[in-house]
């Protein structure tokens, strides 16, 4: 099952954090989670670049160019797409 709300939360979140050292990115994800254990340089970067393409998304949309929104999150849809984990019983 595809948590949009979660996911439109995370990205609020992504676009709000200082996600420029390796420390901000593990605060951003918090300490106690994997992510946290396993951050590099290069998660840095691509959360930096994340981070601004999704801020461009809430400025087209908070600017009534709509349009632009959609394209720009397909875009980035289409580039990352959601990754669901399955768990075997």
């Amino acid at each position: 099952m595809v948590k949009f709300d979660e996911y439109a939360r995370t990205a609020v979140d992504l676009v709000n954090a200082q996600v420029e050292t390796p420390d901000q990115v593990r605060a951003f994800f918090g300490a106690d989670s994997w992510q946290a254990n396993e951050v590099t340089d290069k998660d840095v970067a691509i959360l930096r670049r994340g981070s601004k393409r999704l801020r461009e998304v809430f400025e087209f949309g908070s600017g009534g160019r709509d349009i632009d929104a959609v394209e720009a999150l397909n875009n980035l849809l289409d580039a990352h797409p959601v990754q669901t984990a399955y768990i075997r019983t």
